[in-house]
């Protein structure tokens, strides 16, 4: 710990690429104090290949297994699901480990698959929250028993007047850095920041935070709201992995993505990939016909699956998951586009209309035709590609 280094966003970590170019102040921010911190917050420390150590913040969230710390994705990659990690609550000066230290569990690092695949931190930049899975400290007891948690809240909106963050900079001294550090504390107003697509960050909805300090180093420290009753709305992390300044720092929204990611960690699980695409390519489906279209696949269940004819004539199924997953679990193109099924598909409707147990697809074209395709599935691509009257009755 003596030789600790905290993340530094200007430098990527191994399988990212660089992050916050932080350092441009900003004007009518919130004065930040450094102080000794609260038991449910926290740094993580691991062994780098150069056997040096780094860090983010972390808070204890409760969990039915008393064990998850919740942080930013882009503290870490995928490498670092081999190394030995640990989570130092209320980590400060003069007591650098008041409550020990509690090792994270190889391989236990929960988030967005989305974001940890390449280039994920500016592609889904509203997705960087992460949560880990902690072992026992050395006398057996767990982090939730030792220092209490403080709940995740979802959904809260953005305008919250009294929105504290904590976190642990960079604070130089004499050009060195301190390892033994007191993190920053700051109270101040939050507010929805919203960014259109700009370079290779893509945009999305934030939360923002004008509090003077919050250097590199401050990633994964939560934003905390309601007093004697506190939630963590949010982890210093999104747009450009926090912040394009010092004294302004952003979150990725809490939701229903945060929400899985949660799920997943307390089932001990990692999150299956999404396979649905984002809004703006919704906009350019022509139709959608529900049905069982991929009976041969691993869902026991045959939970129903999602046929969409797109506006350029492609074809996907999306197959459905089990019960216990409640999303879409593989992505099958049908058809690549095609400009007959562009132009002249008007509208397509599934059912079992032959008996055998798959869905079949009716198709109304725009010369009044009606075509019937048994059983579709993804190898009917090359039938379907030929031209509507081929393969089909």
């Amino acid at each position: 710990m003596a030789q600790a280094v905290p993340v530094d966003e200007d430098q990527p970590l191994p399988g990212q690429t660089a992050g916050s170019n932080r350092g441009k102040a900003v004007a009518r921010t919130s004065p930040s104090h450094p102080f000794e911190g609260i038991k449910e917050v926290g740094t993580f420390f691991w062994q780098d290949s150069d056997l040096k150590y780094r860090f983010c913040a972390g808070t204890v969230v409760p969990s039915p297994d008393e064990d998850l710390v919740l942080t930013a994705a882009h503290c870490f990659d995928s490498t670092d699901q081999q190394k030995k990690l640990v989570f130092v609550p209320k980590h400060h000066r003069a007591d650098p480990k008041p409550y020990g230290l509690f090792p994270i569990k190889v391989g236990q690092i929960y988030a967005d698959p989305r974001y940890l695949r390449k280039g994920g931190d500016h592609d889904y930049t509203d997705l960087d929250f992460a949560l880990l899975k902690t072992e026992p400290r050395s006398d057996g007891k767990k982090v939730q028993d030792v220092v209490g948690a403080i709940p995740i809240g979802y959904g809260t909106g953005f305008d919250h007047p009294k929105t504290r963050v904590i976190g642990y900079p960079w604070l130089p001294d004499d050009d060195k850095y301190e390892p033994h550090q007191d993190p920053l504390d700051c109270t101040s107003p939050m507010k929805k920041f919203t960014t259109a697509s700009a370079d290779d960050w893509k945009g999305g909805t934030f939360s923002q935070i004008d509090c003077d300090g919050y250097v590199r180093g401050t990633s994964g420290g939560p934003f905390i709201i309601g007093g004697d009753h506190p939630q963590v709305i949010g982890v210093t992390g999104g747009w450009q992995t926090g912040g394009h300044s010092d004294d302004t720092s952003y979150s990725s929204y809490f939701d229903s993505d945060l929400k899985r990611i949660y799920d997943a960690a307390v089932a001990g699980k990692m999150p299956a990939p999404v396979v649905l695409p984002a809004a703006s390519t919704w906009k350019h489906a022509k139709d959608i016909a529900s049905g069982y279209f991929a009976l041969n696949g691993a869902v026991s269940d045959d939970r129903m699956d999602m046929f969409v004819l797109w506006s350029d004539g492609e074809l996907t199924i999306y197959r459905g998951a089990d019960k216990g997953l409640n999303y879409f679990d593989k992505e099958i193109r049908v058809q690549k586009a095609n400009k007959l099924w562009a132009d002249h598909a008007k509208q397509v409707v599934a059912g079992d209309f032959t008996g055998d147990n798959g869905s079949d697809l009716l198709v109304l074209w725009s010369d009044g035709e009606v075509t019937l395709y048994p059983s579709v599935d993804e190898s009917l691509g090359a039938c379907l590609s030929n031209g509507h009257p081929a393969c089909g009755s």
